[in-house]
């Protein structure tokens, strides 16, 4: 469906991380300003279509392409170029059911 392979790392409640690749994804890197009363600020980021059998929410990481290197803590992660989510949405009306998530 789409070109991408992410790798989502979904956190249970005792803070471990467990990979999960998924083929099928879209990664749309998100770059601009935000502007606000207090001036411009950089409002980066990444945009990241997944299939809708996809597991990710909010507090789990992603990194584009298939990762295999074990991780113990989040900063393992993000030294692997993971980015946190900060929102993730199914939406599964319309003729393209997909999980839609936000990170940066």
């Amino acid at each position: 469906m789409w070109p991408h392979t992410v790798t989502v790392w979904c956190r249970d409640d005792n803070e471990h991380y467990s990979p999960c690749i998924v083929k099928g994804c879209l990664w749309e890197d998100r770059r601009g300003e935000q502007l606000r009363k207090t001036g411009a600020t950089a409002a980066n980021g990444v945009k990241i279509y997944l299939p809708i059998t996809a597991q990710v929410r909010a507090g789990d990481y992603v990194a584009m392409g298939a990762i295999g290197e074990p991780v113990n803590t989040a900063r393992d992660i993000v030294a692997l170029g993971g980015l946190r989510v900060s929102a993730a949405d199914r939406l599964e009306f319309g003729g393209l059911p997909h999980v839609e998530a936000v990170a940066g």
